[in-house]
Formats: structure tokens, C-alpha cells, sequence
């Protein structure tokens, strides 16, 4: 552990026991600062870096001390006596050790091919074999089972975790995966101890991989996302401009495209296949019926890039445009930052305890239906033309199973890019 980035805590009962109702703005850097000085005992200047970006290392230490106040500090303060606080130092340093690692394994992915690529052969294959799956129900290629849509799509698409005669399965499976992710995780003298292996195993296993699973493939949470990411893309208000803010606005437009198309991107991997064959694009076809309601239209847009994939130079320029809109648009720190913030004020609504309150389920089948027609009104409103089936496309996220078996295709894509040895262990 020398080897670690390390501090000592500094007791400081006045600035312990302020209540966080004095502080600043929430989620100010005032803010932010003050209540980390709280959870730690020390400045944050003292903490070791989680990652390279500070406003997302603001957002870690607050959440990270949080969850180590309510589920670690609470029980080993009173089984053991640490007044330096040396047990919270190695812990911080352990999960520092981690994220670092974490930032380092993902500047290695070529997350343009990942998200736009790979994720859609997935969605692709998922979408096909629900569609499959209801042309079979009543017929004699059906299976012969209570839930009979959820067993047919299983048997042509189904995670080999999810099955519905043995629910142990995916609980062993995790179990098995958790395991062989600690030991790739912890560095080696951490990894040789058997404690240190049990509570990382218990921190990932339990804590986070078990809760994103379980909550996030019910219809209703599924549908609730789907309406709030529809809210917030349809929000934003339109005001009337000039003609001269007009052309400016346009003039910009034309900057950031052709900023988008020349911009060289050295640093990342070189793409492996031609851009306009990502499977993206064929997704956003079918599910819009572009081919259908414009065929002439279409073709000529296939013909077209068909020739021009011939050409290198077309294919970098829309490599180029492709990581701009990911490595600018999405995976920003700005980005990620929200995002953690955003899980703390879901667990810690007050940035005081752990939220405990039994999160909302659907009782009746309103409730149910009415929490997909609020998706589906918000969904509507963004697209201005049907161009998409907001019914079909909200059914196809109906069943817990079905989502459970998307989620854990979509799961070991990411885990075995991050962490490419899982494929040989």
C-alpha cells in the first residue's frame, strides 16, 4: 500500500456537525467542496485523483464518501478504534486505484464503433427476434409454456442467464462474474486477500450490478426514462430571433460541421470496418420505415454511399463526424459528471442518509397503462411526424425477462471491452 497516493484526516468537530442546510447552492463547487470536507475530514485538495477530469472527481468523492459513511464507517467504527482514520485512508485509496485503472482501460475502446456499431447488432437482434417471437404465439412453432411471447423470444434471442425454469441461474451467474471482475479489478496485494476480495465482491455484486439490473428492466422504469429523455429533448423553449441572429446562428452551424468533418482524431483507434456499414444505420431504418415510406429516396442514399465507401477519404470524414458527436457530444465530462450527480441525489436525496423509501411500483394495471401513455404522449411530442410505431416501440419493453436478457447482452458487451480478459478467464 505504500505505493498509494495517501492522506491523513484531520478531526474538525466545528465543520462536522454545521448542518448542511448553511451551505451554498447545492451542487455548487462551494457546495460540493464543504460537504466532502465533512465526509472525509480533509480538504479535498488532500484526496487522492479518482480520475483526470475535476469536475467529475467532485462528484465521485461526494457520492463515494457518502456511501462509505452509510454502509462501511457506520459498522467499522464500532467493532474497531481508529482515530487516524488509516481505515478510510486505504479504502479511499483502494477505490482511487480503481477508477484510475477504469479511466485508463476506457481511453483504450473505440467507444464510436462500441455505441454506434456493436450496441445496435444487439438492439438489432432484439428487436428481430421480438417481432419473431409474436408472429409464433398460437402457432405450432410456439413454446409450449405459461409465458409464451417471453419463452419464444428467449429461444431465439435469450441471454443464457436468464431462464425461466431455473431463476437461480442469473443470480449464479453474477455471482460467477463478479468474482472474476474482483480479481481484475483489485490490484495484487488486495486481490490475494480473502476480506478485501469479499467486500469488493459485496460492494459491486450486491450494491450496484444486483440494484441496476433488478430496477432498471421493470416496463414502468423503462417508461419513466423513456418519458423524462422525451421531456427534456422537446423543453427547450423556442424564442423569435432576428434575421441578423438568424444568419449567425446559421454561420456558426456551418463552422461546427465543417470543424466536424476535418477535425483528425490521431489519438483514437483507426475504425476496423467502413463507418457508413455500422449497424446504426440500419436500425434507425427499421425502425422508422424510411425504406418504406420513401423507397426511392432510400435507395438512392444507399447506392450513393455505397459508392463513396469506396473512397478512404469519405470514410475518414465520416469517422470524423462520428467521434465528434461521441467524444463531444456524449461521453464529455460534463456528461458523466450529471450522470454520477444524478445517482447521488437519487440515493441521497438530502446528501444526508441513504434514501430508504420503497421506490414507486404500479399496483393496478392503470397505473400501469397510465405511466406508458405519459411515455408515449412525451415521445410523440418530439417527433413531430409518426415516424416512428411509439406503441410498438414502448410494448417491446413489456417484459421483465425480455429486458433482463437485453440488459445482460448489453451488460457483457461493455464489461468485456473494458475488460478483455473476461473473454479467456
Amino acid at each position: 500500500m505504500s505505493s498509494r497516493l495517501k492522506y491523513r484526516r484531520r478531526r474538525n468537530d466545528k465543520d462536522d456537525t454545521k448542518p448542511l442546510c448553511e451551505q451554498p447552492q447545492r451542487d455548487s463547487p462551494e457546495y460540493l467542496h464543504r460537504l466532502i470536507a465533512q465526509l472525509y475530514g480533509v480538504q479535498q485538495e488532500s484526496l487522492p485523483a479518482f480520475t483526470s477530469s475535476s469536475s467529475v472527481d467532485n462528484e465521485l468523492h461526494a457520492l463515494v464518501g457518502l456511501l462509505l459513511r452509510e454502509f462501511v464507517l457506520g459498522w467499522y467504527n464500532n467493532v474497531a478504534f481508529d482515530e487516524n482514520g488509516e481505515f478510510l485512508n486505504e479504502t479511499v485509496a483502494l477505490i482511487a486505484h480503481l477508477t484510475r485503472d477504469l479511466q485508463q482501460r476506457c481511453l483504450r475502446i473505440d467507444w464510436t464503433r462500441l455505441l454506434l456499431d456493436d450496441l445496435f447488432v444487439i438492439l438489432s437482434k432484439h428487436t428481430e427476434a421480438l417481432r419473431e417471437a409474436r408472429k409464433r404465439v398460437g402457432t405450432k412453432f410456439s413454446s409450449q409454456d405459461e409465458n409464451e411471447l417471453t419463452a419464444n423470444y428467449l429461444s431465439l434471442n435469450g441471454h443464457f442467464a436468464i431462464q425461466l425454469d431455473n431463476p437461480e441461474r442469473e443470480r449464479q451467474y453474477m455471482q460467477v462474474l463478479v468474482k472474476k471482475l474482483t480479481v481484475l479489478m483489485l490490484p495484487n496485494e488486495e486481490a490475494e486477500s480473502a476480506l478485501s476480495r469479499l467486500f469488493a465482491e459485496t460492494f459491486f455484486g450486491d450494491l450496484i450490478l444486483r440494484n441496476v439490473v433488478e430496477n432498471l428492466t421493470d416496463n414502468f422504469m423503462l417508461w419513466n426514462m423513456i418519458k423524462a429523455i422525451s421531456e427534456a429533448s422537446s423543453g427547450r423553449p423556442k424564442t423569435a430571433r432576428s434575421f441578423f441572429e438568424q444568419v449567425s446562428a446559421g454561420s456558426r452551424q456551418v463552422g461546427h460541421i465543417v470543424a466536424y468533418c476535418t477535425s483528425v482524431f490521431s489519438s483514437k483507434p483507426a475504425p476496423q470496418s467502413l463507418v457508413t456499414q455500422y449497424a446504426v444505420f440500419p436500425f434507425i431504418n427499421n425502425m422508422v420505415h424510411f425504406s418504406d415510406r420513401h423507397p426511392l429516396v432510400h435507395l438512392v442514399v444507399t447506392t450513393t454511399a455505397a459508392l463513396l465507401q469506396k473512397s478512404k477519404k469519405f470514410n475518414h470524414l465520416c469517422n470524423n463526424v462520428l467521434n465528434n458527436l461521441v467524444y463531444n457530444r456524449i461521453l464529455t465530462s460534463g456528461t458523466i459528471a450529471s450522470a454520477v450527480r444524478t445517482l447521488r441525489h437519487i440515493m441521497f436525496p438530502t446528501d444526508a442518509n441513504f434514501n430508504t423509501t420503497p421506490r414507486y411500483v404500479p399496483q393496478t394495471t392503470e397505473e400501469l397503462d397510465e405511466i406508458k401513455l405519459n411515455a408515449k404522449i412525451a415521445m410523440e411530442k418530439v417527433l413531430s411526424r409518426p415516424y416512428i410505431d411509439t406503441e410498438s416501440f414502448l410494448c417491446s419493453f413489456e417484459h421483465k425477462a425480455i429486458n433482463k436478457s437485453l440488459m445482460w447482452n448489453i451488460l457483457d458487451l461493455l464489461l468485456t471491452n473494458i475488460y478483455p480478459e473476461l473473454k479467456d478467464m
